[in-house]
């Protein structure tokens, strides 16, 4: 996988055979897929910085596929619901869509994040995709969400609406 410093509608319109978008996440930051030799190809070609992030596969392409059926079964014997298992595998497959995720949750009204992930990237990328749109809050783990959410009050939508 390589990192891209531009907008993911660019980095689409620019993809070269083998190489797939994997994630749209921040509007100057996208990450593209496929195999080794194509990505290197690929990265010569573009006129944007790059780097290659280091992972075990191809994640978010159609290299992907093969995992599908059997991650769609282990979720929905630890879902019970087909819907989530199908949503759960096809992301395998699918790009991230995580900066329009968030551009649609300051849309609907909400005026806090609460970001949940190790290390700083994903709340840098929401802070670059967001600005002061909505108060972001960074949490290393799930445990940590509670205190958070009692520290911000009662978490509610533009609305007035707990979500």
């Amino acid at each position: 996988m390589l990192a891209v410093r531009a907008p993911a509608e660019e980095v689409e319109a620019a993809l070269t055979a083998g190489v797939c978008l994997a994630a749209d996440n921040a509007p100057d930051e996208a990450v593209v897929s496929g195999d080794a030799a194509a990505l290197r190809r690929f990265a010569s070609e573009i006129p944007w910085p790059s780097r290659p992030l280091r992972v075990s596969g191809a994640w978010h392409s159609p290299a992907m596929a093969p995992a599908v059926a059997p991650l769609r079964a282990a979720a929905l014997s630890a879902f019970d619901d087909a819907r989530v298992a199908d949503a759960l595998a096809e992301d395998l497959v699918r790009p991230v869509r995580f900066a329009p995720a968030l551009r649609q949750l300051a849309d609907d009204g909400y005026t806090d994040l609460i970001v949940v992930a190790p290390g700083r990237v994903p709340f840098g990328l929401a802070r670059r995709t967001l600005g002061a749109r909505l108060a972001l809050h960074r949490v290393e783990s799930p445990a940590d969400v509670a205190a958070t959410v009692s520290r911000m009050g009662r978490a509610v939508d533009a609305d007035g609406r707990d979500p």
